[in-house]
């Protein structure tokens, strides 16, 4: 008995994911597809119309697969600090695996594609806020927790978001460096808690300092 369409359509969806995520898409070829997915290429463009709608197909499978369990501790209720420290801690162990050498999907399409590709820019954009989205969730949570004081909390979302981009771009090109460099910002997040209290904001009128920050450690504690 024959599976099922949808079933096949999304083997196929993830063969092709496989095979963009190794060659990217330019360098990607409808011959590489037909050899990935076990389809001809008459049958591919009549399932999905064009090389770019199965890159799109793909890309959202990656994104509701691996990213998705990727972010998942960031984007919880009730993530802070701990979840962020812990989102790099987990990277870092990743890049052991001499997988990670093919990079993430998302931030090499954006890197090969972004404001190269019409159709793909807004796609680009998208992805790539959503890091920023997780972080500043997994941060807000620090704040309410009373760990880290809300007037920084954006421009370390910013921080951590471009962080993540960029140790995946790097973990290509040297794996080892780029876990070193996950560990390192796990540690530089651990450093941002506060023993429970936010730092106290400068009084009016007077020169005194702001809080100081706790001392760094190399141990990463659920809040």
């Amino acid at each position: 008995m024959a599976r099922p369409k949808s079933y096949e359509r999304q083997a196929v969806i993830i063969a092709a994911e496989q095979a963009f995520w190794t060659g990217g898409f330019l360098a990607t070829g409808i011959d590489d597809l037909e050899q990935a997915t076990g389809l001809g290429r008459s049958s591919l463009y009549l399932a999905f119309g064009s090389k770019q709608a199965l890159f799109q197909a793909a890309l959202a499978e990656y994104e509701g697969g691996f990213l998705t369990r990727m972010l998942a501790g960031v984007e919880a209720p009730g993530a802070g600090l701990g979840e962020a420290a812990r989102f790099f801690a987990d990277l870092a162990a990743f890049f052991r695996d001499p997988a990670s050498r093919r990079g993430c999907l998302m931030v090499n399409s954006i890197t090969e594609l972004a404001h190269r590709d019409a159709e793909f820019t807004p796609v680009a954009t998208r992805l790539a806020t959503r890091y920023h989205t997780a972080f500043s969730h997994a941060l807000r949570g620090g704040v309410a927790q009373g760990d880290m004081d809300r007037g920084l909390l954006d421009r370390r979302a910013k921080l951590l978001a471009s962080t993540a981009h960029g140790v995946w771009v790097l973990a290509r090109a040297d794996p080892e460096v780029a876990g070193a460099t996950c560990r390192a910002i796990a540690r530089e997040i651990a450093s941002w808690r506060s023993n429970g209290t936010a730092p106290p904001r400068k009084p009016a009128g007077r020169t005194a300092r702001t809080g100081a920050q706790a001392p760094k450690s190399a141990t990463v504690s659920k809040p």
